[in-house]
């Protein structure tokens, strides 16, 4: 290509150049026409572990054909640079902390399998994300192993109806903070906590449950969960709860209303159900749990 231009005379290379830059020109424009079109107001920022180039997120057979199946916008912009989403995702990671921001657009109604098996994510910040029209997060996070903190500070779930599987599989999570989770048209949150082995603390009181149907496998193999607060749970239109605590420690210990949770009372007369002095009604114990659940 040099040695072609270098082989044009003066003048028409002059042009040349003057219609490369023009082209360049247009594209940037294009480029801006786009960002303002997709309106890309909801930002994630993630971090990874190791340095050189990794996947983010790719086209691989795992992951693309049911990317393809939902309505998540077809480019975003990652560190200032308009990216397809169809594209295959790769980064050379040589900024500081290994860290990259994505602007999304912010009329997304699925998360489905966003973040699905992407193991070298070390930690996620949301609370810039822009989620309040998003209907799923199914498998938001599924098999994220290496994960270790998500920052879910002002998501908005006041729309969602599916979190089935959302932390499926996030052995390395050993804390989340779900108070801010709007749960009101959620029809299903089976699998959403399965194989999180490190969780210790799970505060789910602030979890309305009313509309659920599908909750089966959801604390499946959480081998170090100690203490879980369901005391606002209710099971009236559960239909499955099908090895809802299978694989817990036998010394959980539960916040619960039996006149609520009717329907998996069973499933928990194998655990301590002596909590009523210790958490919630007592502050000393409240201040205490919420430090360690922060």
């Amino acid at each position: 290509m040099i040695k072609i231009f270098k082989n044009i005379d003066r003048h028409n290379r002059t042009i040349l150049l003057e219609f490369i830059i023009l082209c360049y020109f247009f594209i940037n424009l294009f480029s801006e026409a786009n960002l303002k079109k997709l309106n890309l107001a909801s930002e994630i920022t993630i971090v990874i572990k190791g340095n050189g180039t990794q996947r983010i997120l790719s086209d691989s057979n795992s992951t693309f054909h049911e990317y393809k199946e939902y309505d998540l916008p077809n480019q975003i912009l990652v560190n200032g640079i308009l990216q397809n989403y169809t594209g295959k995702y790769v980064y050379n990671l040589t900024h500081e902390m290994n860290k990259i921001t994505m602007r999304w657009n912010n009329q997304i109604t699925s998360c489905n399998c966003m973040f699905r098996e992407l193991y070298n994510i070390i930690s996620v910040d949301l609370s810039k994300f822009d989620s309040s029209k998003v209907e799923s997060f199914d498998k938001f996070f599924y098999h994220c192993t290496n994960i270790k903190s998500i920052n879910l500070t002002n998501l908005n779930t006041s729309s969602c109806l599916d979190m089935a599987g959302m932390f499926d599989t996030c052995s390395g999570l050993e804390t989340l903070n779900l108070s801010s989770f709007d749960t009101s048209k959620v029809t299903s949150i089976k699998h959403m906590f399965w194989g999180c082995t490190s969780l210790k603390l799970l505060d789910l009181s602030s979890f309305d449950t009313s509309k659920v149907i599908y909750i089966q496998n959801l604390f499946n193999l959480c081998s170090s969960l100690i203490f879980v607060n369901l005391k606002n749970f209710d099971t009236s239109n559960v239909l499955d709860s099908e090895n809802m605590f299978n694989g817990i420690n036998s010394n959980l210990i539960y916040c619960a209303d039996s006149s609520k949770i009717s329907r998996i009372q069973a499933l928990l007369s194998n655990y301590k159900n002596n909590c009523s002095d210790i958490c919630f009604t007592n502050q000393k114990s409240k201040v205490i749990f919420n430090k360690k659940n922060a």
